[in-house]
């Protein structure tokens, strides 16, 4: 799996893209079941791509219901181990409840660091969550926020699309519907994964486009 996360990254250079090195631990609860693991694992990738400006470390990527004191704790004892590789790397910490509750180090306490540039995750199915906007738009107003998962279905990636909740988001990130920042985001999915959320119908191709492809 590293091999393939590796070639993934030259990839994305070779075609001039950012590229997110994640670490996802969903079900696993706290992201300090882990933590050793994971502190080998972003040594290892931070060495490999110190010095790469198109890479991306995501730490923890949708910790489930613990609370925010738990990623919080987590990431305070991960983070010198990126620092001191990659003192000035942009990192994506994770937040409860599957990087939905992004007021949380908002009202709890930051991550903070002395080099490297922090940003929280948020996550957004337009069916299930679009009651989180309010929350979203006001945590863009206290910390640097990314998108990094979101779709116009429902949070299981199935379903029709509900596109008057999908565009509210991105009229958010785009600081049209008093979003307070601009707002990055990766959209789930690119591929043809026979799902609701999926770009593609069959081949990725422009004549294979689903609805929400389109």
């Amino acid at each position: 799996l590293k091999a393939l996360v590796k070639n993934g990254v030259d990839y994305a250079t070779e075609l001039g893209m950012y590229v997110i090195v994640d670490w996802h631990i969903l079900h696993d609860l706290d992201p300090n079941k882990y933590k050793t693991d994971a502190i080998a694992f972003f040594d290892e990738m931070s060495k490999e791509f110190k010095d790469q400006d198109n890479v991306i470390y995501e730490i923890c990527n949708e910790p489930d219901q613990k609370p925010w004191s738990n990623i919080k704790n987590y990431a305070n004892a991960l983070l010198p181990t990126i620092a001191a590789n990659d003192p000035n790397a942009v990192v994506i910490v994770g937040t409860p409840s599957w990087d939905q509750q992004i007021w949380e180090p908002v009202t709890q306490g930051k991550v903070t660091h002395s080099t490297l540039q922090i940003m929280y995750a948020f996550h957004y199915y337009a069916c299930s969550h679009e009651g989180l906007l309010g929350s979203f738009s006001s945590a863009t107003a206290s910390i640097p926020v990314f998108v990094s998962e979101w779709s116009g279905v429902t949070f299981s990636g199935e379903g029709e699309l509900c596109q008057n909740a999908a565009d509210k988001l991105l009229a958010y990130c785009y600081k049209n519907n008093d979003g307070k920042q601009l707002v990055s985001w990766c959209f789930w999915n690119w591929g043809h994964k026979y799902e609701g959320s999926s770009t593609f119908n069959g081949s990725c191709s422009s004549n294979n486009l689903t609805t929400i492809g389109n």
